[in-house]
C-alpha cells in the first residue's frame, strides 16, 4: 500500500478512537479509556512518520556552454595574443615593418599544428617569415630570404644589395605592396568571374604599376594563391582555377 492510503486509514482510526474515548468517558469505563489513549498516541506517532516530505527545491542553474564553444573561444583568444606577440617581435626588429598572414585560414592551421607564414613589408629586405608556435604560444620568427629558407640575421638581404650594385631595380617589394593594397579589388574581380562562369579575369593595364614591374607582379600574384598570371597587351590575365566555374 502507498503512504497516502496508510495515512487515510490512520486518520480514520484516530477519529474512531476519539469517539470511543468519549463514549468510555460517559460510561465511566476507565480501563478502556486508558487503552484507547495508548492506541491514539500510537496512531498519532504513526501518522507523523507517514507525513509526506516537502519537495526538494532545486535551484535553476544557468545553461552551460557546449565544450566546443568554450574551446573555440580559448583558441580565438590565443590567436589574438599570438598576433600581438608577432607585431611586438617584428616592431622590435623593424619599427616600420608591416605583416599579413600568408593564408586566410591561419588560425585553423595553427590549431592543427601546421606551419604558418607571414608576408613582410619594410622588414630589412625580408619578404616572408615562418611563425614558430608551440601549444598556441608564440616562440620566434624564422625569416626567409627570397628563394631560400634562412634564419634571420641583422645583415641585409644579399640579393637586394647585388641588384642595387648591378644597376637593376628590384620590383618585388613594389609588387608585394600592390597586391596587398588591391586585395579587395582582386577578390571582387574573381567573384565577378565566378558569376560569369569563367576561371580567368583581366587586370586592366591602367590599374597596374610601371611596366617594368609586371614580371615581379605576376610572380607575386601566383605566390598569393592564384594558379597563373600572364602579361597581355591589355594588362595581366589571372587564372584562379583549373576548371571554369559553373553558372548558377
Amino acid at each position: 500500500m502507498d503512504k497516502d492510503f496508510k495515512r487515510r486509514i490512520t486518520h480514520e482510526v484516530i477519529i474512531l478512537l476519539g469517539v470511543l474515548m468519549l463514549l468510555f468517558f460517559v460510561t465511566r469505563l476507565w480501563p478502556l479509556i486508558l487503552l484507547a489513549l495508548i492506541g491514539l498516541l500510537f496512531c498519532v506517532i504513526r501518522l507523523l512518520f507517514l507525513k509526506p516530505k516537502a519537495a526538494e527545491v532545486v535551484p535553476d542553474l544557468p545553461p552551460t556552454e557546449p565544450k566546443s564553444d568554450i574551446e573555440l573561444d580559448i583558441t580565438r583568444r590565443a590567436f589574438g595574443l599570438l598576433q600581438r606577440r608577432i607585431t611586438e617581435e617584428l616592431n622590435a626588429l623593424y619599427p616600420n615593418a608591416r605583416w599579413v598572414w600568408s593564408v586566410p585560414n591561419a588560425m585553423a592551421m595553427i590549431s592543427d599544428g601546421s606551419q604558418v607564414y607571414i608576408l613582410l613589408n619594410r622588414a630589412g629586405g625580408y619578404r616572408r617569415a615562418e611563425v614558430i608556435v608551440s601549444n598556441l604560444q608564440f616562440k620566434a620568427l624564422r625569416f626567409e630570404t627570397v628563394g631560400t629558407d634562412e634564419s634571420h640575421t641583422d645583415e641585409p638581404d644579399t640579393e637586394t644589395e647585388e641588384n642595387s650594385e648591378s644597376g637593376e631595380t628590384d620590383y618585388s617589394l613594389l609588387a608585394f605592396e600592390w597586391v596587398e593594397e588591391n586585395s579587395l579589388k582582386l577578390n571582387q574581380l574573381c567573384n565577378d568571374a565566378i558569376a560569369n562562369g569563367i576561371n580567368t579575369f583581366l587586370i586592366p593595364s591602367d590599374d597596374l604599376p610601371v611596366s617594368e614591374s609586371l614580371s615581379a607582379l605576376c610572380e607575386e600574384l601566383v605566390r598569393s594563391g592564384f594558379i597563373a598570371a600572364e602579361i597581355t597587351e591589355d594588362g595581366i590575365e589571372i587564372t584562379y582555377s583549373s576548371k571554369p566555374a559553373e553558372r548558377e
